[in-house]
């Protein structure tokens, strides 16, 4: 299982039973910075957001921009 998700990016995909919806909520990318804290990109309709797992919790560190815009974006309001 590990070694299938790690060929694929590391994005979690599994197949849909037919007349399932679609998910809102992906993990787009995730990097293990140490045994206890992972950086990961999270998308959820249409946005993106940088957030830290760690032992303690989640926490928001930033709205990604759009695709292809180089500046950070501040949360919609």
């Amino acid at each position: 299982m590990v070694f299938a998700l790690k060929a694929g990016g590391g994005r979690w995909s599994f197949p849909r039973m037919p007349g399932a919806r679609s998910r809102r909520l992906t993990i787009l990318e995730s990097l293990r910075l140490s045994h206890q804290v992972d950086l990961c990109i999270v998308a959820c309709d249409g946005r993106e957001i940088l957030v830290a797992a760690h032992t303690q919790g989640v926490q928001l560190l930033q709205w990604l921009p759009p695709a292809g815009d180089g500046s950070g974006a501040e949360p919609p309001t």
